[in-house]
């Protein structure tokens, strides 16, 4: 497997695994049930040539290999205000970077 896809699915695991480390609490007469599992993790890279990354979730939670479709930019980057130089690249520069539908 190639290093920066390598890199790109442990940053995801580890993204997942924060954003879901509290246990699923629900109340009521349901509580036994196991909480909602998503279908899949997807990421933005900002290389030379951008791509989406997308994870799939397995019904028990655990995250497997994922796949990269590039998506042909070329990056991008903002106007720091301080020094009118291009900042670091910034793949939500535009918002609405990425759309699942």
């Amino acid at each position: 497997m190639p290093a920066i896809l390598q890199s790109i699915l442990l940053s995801a695991a580890l993204w997942f695994l924060l954003a879901t480390g509290q246990p699923y609490r629900h109340g009521g007469s349901r509580s036994a049930e196991k909480a909602p599992t998503g279908k899949a993790v997807y990421l933005l890279t900002n290389d030379a040539v951008n791509a989406v990354v997308a994870v799939p979730i397995a019904a028990d939670g655990t995250l497997s290999y994922g796949t990269v479709t590039g998506t042909r930019g070329a990056g991008s980057s903002s106007i720091s205000g301080g020094t009118m130089m291009p900042s670091a690249p910034d793949a939500l520069l535009s918002q609405n970077a990425l759309t699942i539908a």
